[in-house]
């Protein structure tokens, strides 16, 4: 099992988010657990001060069957045998991921009262053991949308025999329990003038509240923003290229990375930096494709196309050269127009622009640390000018913690989903004519 420290980007650490010494075990305490496509982020509560005291981030085990929602899902109806791993693998990594957060904060399982666990239609049906053959098929409904109230024991989860696990209801389709969290911790349902909450992972999830009425949509759009897929593509740790600045006269690159170590890959805000930079200087244009036509060692031609080369070789800390490749581009334009174009969507059905958004709640791992201006370059979000924007690194997890120390929250929560307004963008002609025009990057070369 791999554990991520998101607060320092190293391996195989927990974070501390009141401090570095252990809590101690008076409690009384909760667990939550985001449990994501790609990462499964683990938190543990003190009930009592109603905030995180220690973060677990773990890989999904999951993942070794497909990146994506839509592979896991195709996974699980193979065979029985199939589904049924999915949701023992994740079970147990989830067990042992909260008996290593509380043996890190000296806490016994039997001081956990409560779990909250949110995550997106897909990984809620598999940790569950519902089926998820619906969600492929028209009319794409998930198989269960109530909240959910059971032992944890009955889960696989080994803590206090009274522990009890909670999961807020489906609002429906892809859009799980986890933007259900997201809605809460944003502020959303107390927002005045028109406001956003955009969850971007490997799964974007879109809330709009505007005239008291919140409007919800998921888009597919793909593990590029998690570091995985791009030929040199690394998790957000040490050694990852997070930030890429180009010199115009000379196209040489420069770059910044994570603990200032020698680069090792890039990680998904480094790959939306460098194709921001490559088109203010003209090397991308917008249509997506890398000049052949310049003449630089950062624009090497191999077998009729062109990279751009973000560190040599002999300055990386794999010995290999860090670039990013023509498919690397196809590919992000893939992820970003998904965005892009359900954004649009969520906003044309409200007779909204992007300008008469007041306030946008950003969050995801990828989401939180993304340069807005080079978010803005290629396409990814439309402009925000007059909106407050927040970027926060695990809205959900948040959501969830509210909801571990407050049942009154999670009676808000089951309220406002029942009015939420769910639109559908699976074989829904706006959504794939928009698509089709945000594949174009928006500057020219």
């Amino acid at each position: 099992m791999t554990s991520l420290t998101l607060h320092s980007n190293q391996n195989d650490k927990t974070s501390n988010p009141e401090s570095e010494k252990s809590v101690d075990d008076a409690g009384p305490y909760g667990v939550s657990v985001d449990i994501g496509t790609t990462w499964v982020t683990i938190h543990v509560v003190d009930i009592c001060k109603k905030r995180a005291v220690l973060e677990k981030v773990l890989q999904n085990p999951q993942s070794v069957t497909g990146l994506d929602v839509v592979t896991r899902i195709r996974y699980a109806m193979k065979s029985e045998l199939s589904s049924h791993w999915l949701t023992s693998a994740i079970r147990e990594s989830i067990d042992a991921g909260v008996h290593e957060a509380l043996r890190d904060s000296s806490i016994s399982p039997e001081s956990v009262q409560s779990v909250v666990l949110v995550g997106n239609t897909v990984m809620h049906h598999l940790f569950f053991g519902l089926p998820v053959d619906s969600l492929v098929r028209f009319p794409y409904a998930a198989d269960a949308k109530d909240p959910i109230t059971t032992s944890a024991a009955s889960l696989g989860l080994h803590l206090g025999k009274g522990t009890m696990c909670y999961s807020p209801p489906v609002i429906d389709s892809y859009i799980g329990p986890d933007a259900v969290a997201v809605l809460l911790a944003s502020g959303l349902l107390s927002s005045g003038g028109p406001s956003m909450a955009i969850d971007v992972g490997t799964n974007t999830e879109i809330l709009l509240r505007a005239d008291r009425v919140v409007s919800a949509a998921s888009a597919a759009s793909g593990p590029a923003f998690e570091g995985m897929t791009t030929e040199c593509g690394t998790l957000g740790e040490y050694g990852a290229i997070f930030r890429v600045r180009i010199d115009p006269t000379d196209l040489r690159p420069l770059v910044q990375v994570l603990g200032e170590e020698k680069p090792s890959g890039i990680c998904g805000t480094g790959i939306v930096s460098a194709l921001a930079e490559m088109l203010r200087v003209h090397i991308l244009d917008s249509v997506g494709s890398i000049r052949r036509d310049v003449d630089s060692i950062w624009l090497p031609k191999n077998m009729g196309t062109t990279s751009y080369v973000l560190c040599q070789a002999t300055e990386s800390a794999t010995g290999q050269p860090i670039y990013v490749s023509q498919p690397d581009v196809r590919l992000v334009q893939q992820s970003k127009a998904a965005i892009s174009a359900a954004i649009n969507v969520v906003l044309e059905s409200c007779s909204l622009s992007p300008k008469e958004i007041q306030a946008v709640y950003l969050t995801g791992s990828f989401g939180s640390r993304l340069n807005l201006e080079d978010a803005y370059c290629i396409g990814l979000f439309p402009e925000f000018t007059h909106a407050r924007v927040n970027q926060v690194r695990g809205g959900a997890c948040a959501g969830a913690d509210i909801m571990v120390a407050s049942p009154a929250a999670r009676k808000k929560a089951e309220k406002a989903v029942k009015s939420v307004r769910y639109l559908e963008l699976v074989d829904n002609p706006e959504f794939e004519s928009a698509n089709a025009k945000a594949q174009m990057f928006p500057h020219e070369s």
